[in-house]
Parts: structure tokens; sequence; C-alpha cells
């Protein structure tokens, strides 16, 4: 996937209120996890990259991450590259922002707890 998302889950009609996401991925800076706020009606879609936390090396090329939600989270819009914040948290996606591709391998995985609220 060269400058592609992946996306880990849609929660419409709900929204994200708390949780963790713990995902074995490939150890790679370009590989950003990012929060959704996705419109439906294809009218007002947003976005935030937010800080995966390494826990562990798992080999030489892949890591442990965990991510925790809350119900409005802080980072970086992926289309503007300023800070952003989230309150209506409906989506989660990885996102590749290098032109070359990502492998992944067999072994990655997710592992995802949500709370959400309607």
């Amino acid at each position: 996937m060269e400058k592609g998302v992946i996306v880990l889950a849609d929660f419409e009609p709900c929204e994200l209120r708390d949780g963790r996401a713990t995902l074995n991925i490939p150890t790679n800076p370009n590989l950003k996890f990012v929060v959704l706020s996705i419109d439906k009606k294809g009218n007002d879609h947003e976005g935030a990259i937010v800080y995966k936390q390494k826990n562990q090396s798992l080999s030489k090329n892949t890591g442990l991450y965990v991510v925790n939600f809350d119900d409005k989270m802080t980072g970086i819009d992926p289309v503007t590259g300023n800070k952003k914040t989230l309150d209506e948290i409906n989506g989660l996606a990885l996102y590749n922002i290098a032109t070359k591709s990502i492998d992944f391998k067999s072994g990655n995985s997710l592992a995802l707890t949500a709370v959400l609220k309607k």
C-alpha cells in the first residue's frame, strides 16, 4: 500500500468513547495510526494522525504498538499538517504517508477494544 489507507474499524452509527488498539505491525516511521470522523453522506470527513506508543521490538522489522482511545483525541491533520482535535470519532485506519509500499507479513495483527456511545 503506497500512499494508501487501510480502514481498521467503522463504528457508524456509534462513536468511540474509550478503548485501546494493540498492533503487531512493521516498524516504519511512514506508517501512521489515524482516528477518523466519517460523514456517511460524504460531506465532511476528518482525520487526525495520533501517537502510537512502541512497547516492544518483536523482530528486526516488527514492533508491538499501543494506541489508547478517548472520546476526544488530538493529533495531526494528514492533509494540512496542523494540530487537530476530533470529538466525533467513528473510524480508525492505518495510513502510509510514503510513496513506497509497506509490506505486511504473516503474524501482523490488530487487537481492538472499543467502548462506544450512540
